[in-house]
């Protein structure tokens, strides 16, 4: 899919970003948004270091929400 990316604003394709990660929840995560692939790879970076800050693991559906607006910034 082709469209703006919303943190860098540039037109190019885009990418799914499950807000939850799929690799705590595999099936219906369809709360998502579409990032070009360069910003998609720096948010999942963010989330890692939150994640490692963390003392439990998955993060509160709202503190991956947090992240996600944080970045959007």
């Amino acid at each position: 899919m082709k469209g703006i990316c919303p943190k860098c604003l540039v037109n190019k394709k885009l990418t799914k970003h499950h807000i939850y990660p799929k690799r705590y929840k595999k099936r219906g995560n369809k709360d998502v948004k579409y990032l070009c692939r360069s910003c998609h790879d720096e948010l999942e970076v963010d989330i890692m270091l939150q994640e490692i800050k963390s003392k439990s693991l998955p993060l509160d559906k709202k503190e991956y929400l947090q992240i996600l607006n944080e970045f959007l910034r």
